[in-house]
């Protein structure tokens, strides 16, 4: 199915296995950027000025087919793929300072 409008992804935190998600730790919610999508568009909303991060895309397989490393702002930035995301599944990871975060669609 195709998107003609934009689709909200859900981002979560990527933890490596040297890291732990502990109960006890109380912290605030994290201010992560907003991404969304539609059949040619990856659209990311910062909510603060991030000065360098790479936002890489991956297939089923896990091959990267895209990858780009860009500033973040709150007006947002538009990645334009080079093909449509209707007929196969992708996952995104958005990393920048000590977040590593990932989304699918």
């Amino acid at each position: 199915m195709c998107y003609s409008q934009a689709i909200d992804m859900s981002l979560q935190v990527s933890y490596n296995d040297t890291e732990t998600q502990s109960p006890r730790q109380h912290k605030a919610p994290a201010r992560i950027p907003s991404v969304s999508y539609d059949d040619s568009h990856v659209y990311v909303v910062a909510p603060f000025t991030i000065e360098s991060a790479t936002i890489i895309i991956y297939n089923e397989e896990g091959e990267v087919i895209y990858s780009i490393v860009t500033p973040l702002t709150t007006t947002g930035i538009t990645l334009t793929l080079p093909w449509s995301v209707c007929e196969e599944r992708y996952s995104l990871e958005l990393v920048y300072g000590s977040m590593d975060l990932v989304g699918y669609f």
